[in-house]
């Protein structure tokens, strides 16, 4: 394996894109981006609660951690875009999502 942050050491510019689908991993995944997210403008993960629990990170840490730097938005079954905590409250109902995070500093907020 590779990091992304030593895979991507000379790219120069931003990412428009990084679509996420690693089980459970994504802490993984963005301890191994740490300068590279900088770039990233969004990011759409598969949230699995039971998968990152399965590799021994914490869902609710997980997600405030994104969400300092990205705002969080998910679509659910009925493509209604839910506001507010209810992200939390889906992270209770364990099962997956897909998640889009948008880098704030690409809002215009």
């Amino acid at each position: 394996m590779v990091c992304l942050d030593d895979y991507f050491q000379d790219l120069k510019g931003d990412i428009a894109l990084i679509k996420m689908d690693v089980q459970g991993s994504e802490p993984l995944v963005i301890d191994g981006m740490k300068n590279l997210i900088k770039k990233v403008k969004v990011l759409i993960f598969e949230f699995w609660p039971l998968g990152i629990k399965a590799a021994g990170f914490d869902p609710f840490s997980f997600i405030e951690r994104i969400s300092n730097n990205f705002e969080l938005i998910y679509i659910d079954e009925n493509f209604n875009i839910p506001t507010g905590n209810k992200l939390y409250n889906k992270i209770n109902d364990k099962e997956s999502l897909n998640i889009i995070a948008i880098n704030k500093k690409y809002l215009n907020i």
